[in-house]
């Protein structure tokens, strides 16, 4: 389905089916889903069911600091997980990530690091703690979509924790 002109058309055929609606149902209850399950070390879930030109492609986003803690005041420099979710055919990816300061340990164990001041989260949990890379998955329902994103938010933060302590502040 990489034909954008299939994909173009398929998002009409459901669009003229009442798409929109399901989507949007579909994506707030992943969201509750989300919420119910993601109460450890999460400050707040950002959702926001956008009728943009593509509203089959919504994006989540889990974060652990409370906006007055970002670093420099800026929310790109939070500990977050951005999913993207493709609600036509049902797949979820990782889109972006916050990121963790390097520590002098990871200067003299990664060459690239040297000239470099923060790490993405998921990098840390991948190179230094032997998490799997979240990669485009396909799921069946909301409840199923809010468990992968749960899990793997779990396993980068406990590895961003080990990473850099309770950073800023210890949450449990």
């Amino acid at each position: 389905m990489n034909n954008p002109i299939i994909k173009e058309l398929q998002f009409q055929k459901e669009k003229q089916n009442g798409g929109i609606e399901r989507w949007k149902a579909e994506y707030d209850e992943t969201v509750r889903h989300l919420t119910a399950i993601c109460t450890d070390r999460v400050d707040h879930i950002c959702s926001r069911f956008t009728d943009n030109l593509a509203p089959y492609l919504q994006f989540v986003r889990i974060e652990a600091l409370a906006p007055c803690d970002y670093p420099n005041g800026i929310d790109d420099n939070g500990v977050f997980l951005e999913f993207e979710i493709d609600l036509m055919a049902k797949k979820v990816i990782l889109f972006r990530s916050g990121h963790l300061w390097i520590t002098d340990a990871d200067r003299e164990r990664y060459p690239k690091c040297r000239y470099l001041a923060m790490r993405s989260m998921p990098e840390i949990a991948e190179n230094d703690h032997g998490v799997k890379k979240f990669r485009k998955q396909g799921y069946k329902t909301a409840g199923q979509l809010a468990e992968k994103m749960s899990d793997y938010w779990s396993k980068v933060i406990d590895a961003a924790e080990r990473h850099s302590g309770p950073y800023p502040y210890d949450k449990r």
